[in-house]
């Protein structure tokens, strides 16, 4: 009975943390549009498939995958015919991904292995993911789809780890749909997946050409030119938009155009073409060196790895927005609670340091300060997340744990 209580109790938590966050949200800055190549306003798609409009829906498609344009849909539907106006009709579609996110959270967190004040802690971390500064700016943004399809990699990092590899893929897949950087999650997913890596890859890939298939087929040239210019703001052919928060900063030039909100500094569109492959190329690099040391990782070691992709991520691409931090914040929350013991200290740290940056330290309208903050932030924890994954140190605590072969004595101080 205790039991089911404090499984009721967490579960009335996450939807009052959900609705709270949904119906406290502006309308999201990037969701009325208007419709542009290279944009990724959800608003007009989901309008377009509300009406029934198929045609404009592909025609107007942004660069996030289908699936939570599919799930808001429905309700802007009924909203609209009710004659909600934007602000209501966002929010609720924004409460539909946030109740997605309030299951998966629910999931993740229901592996927490006993510890010490395991509900507090679970209900800590529930009301942080949900409501929580990262939320909350996402919310701000227009985009609860980044949300969801962090939950969707960090579970199906989880659901591999239990040898579970059909639901995995499952995930995986939808994660895909969501949102195109969730292809950093799937060395993480396959590393600890103990057998059926090929089903897990073949599910994931069919879902997500599942759900991309239609874009494709419905507007081919929307769908390609979306996908390979995501995340690339092209002023002319010489210069790419870059915002401050990222390592590309310390090459930036003030340039004659703004996009946006008041962003008007650039690198080279060479540099910047560069930036995405790069990220893909160095995330693969860590996952396999990761794979070497910990031939076979708990799912809050995986987690831990996917948290260092998704900040490395945001390190090297050269638009990186505060809500961009979602999927690693929520990876790294997920890692830390997953572990036996210890405060989930760089949960707690990044959730502060990153609203301090979004919030007052972005308020002074220095770029430069922004970027130096930012940095003082972002390097350290990458830093420290790299030795965790990848240096032989980190095995100590394996080899110190493991009861039936004693370390070495060089080991032992």
């Amino acid at each position: 009975m205790r039991w089911t209580l404090r499984r009721g109790g967490l579960a009335a938590l996450a939807v009052a943390a959900s609705s709270y966050a949904a119906f406290t949200s502006p309308v999201g800055a990037d969701y009325p549009g208007p419709t542009c190549g290279g944009c990724d306003y959800a608003g007009p798609p989901i309008s377009a498939l509300a009406g029934g409009h198929l045609a404009r829906f592909f025609h107007t498609q942004p660069f996030m995958g289908p699936f939570t344009l599919v799930l808001r849909a429905p309700v802007v539907a009924l909203s609209r015919s009710a004659g909600a106006g934007l602000l209501l009709q966002y929010r609720l579609g924004a409460l539909i991904c946030l109740l997605v996110a309030a299951a998966l959270t629910g999931m993740l967190l229901h592996e927490m292995p006993p510890r010490r004040w395991r509900t507090l802690l679970q209900a800590f971390l529930l009301v942080l993911i949900l409501a929580g500064p990262l939320t909350v700016k996402a919310l701000w943004w227009g985009h609860p789809e980044e949300l969801v399809g962090g939950l969707l990699c960090a579970a199906a990092v989880v659901v591999s780890s239990r040898g579970r590899p059909l639901a995995a893929g499952l995930l995986l897949g939808l994660a895909i749909a969501t949102k195109q950087w969730a292809l950093l999650a799937v060395l993480p997913v396959l590393v600890v997946c103990p057998r059926g890596r090929l089903r897990l890859l073949a599910v994931a890939a069919g879902v997500a050409a599942l759900m991309l298939a239609p874009m494709l087929i419905g507007d081919p040239s929307r769908f390609l030119s979306q996908n390979l210019h995501a995340g690339l703001a092209l002023s002319g052919t010489q210069t790419a938009v870059v915002t401050p928060t990222n390592i590309w900063f310390a090459y930036a030039n003030s340039v004659s155009f703004v996009l946006g909100r008041g962003n008007s500094y650039g690198i080279s569109a060479g540099l910047s073409a560069l930036t995405h492959p790069l990220a893909l190329a160095v995330g693969a690099a860590l996952a396999l060196l990761f794979w070497r040391r910990f031939p076979k990782p708990t799912a809050a070691d995986a987690l831990m790895l996917l948290a260092l992709l998704f900040l490395i991520r945001c390190l090297l691409d050269p638009l990186t927005l505060s809500y961009h931090h979602v999927p690693f914040f929520v990876a790294i929350a997920a890692s830390e609670g997953l572990r036996r013991r210890g405060f989930p200290l760089v949960t707690v740290l990044s959730a502060v340091a990153l609203w301090v940056i979004a919030h007052p330290i972005a308020a002074t309208g220095n770029a430069s300060l922004l970027n130096e903050t930012y940095l003082a932030w972002a390097l350290p924890v990458t830093g420290y997340l790299t030795l965790r994954c990848v240096m032989p140190g980190a095995q100590l605590r394996r080899r110190r744990a493991t009861k039936s072969r004693p370390a070495p004595l060089a080991t032992m101080h």
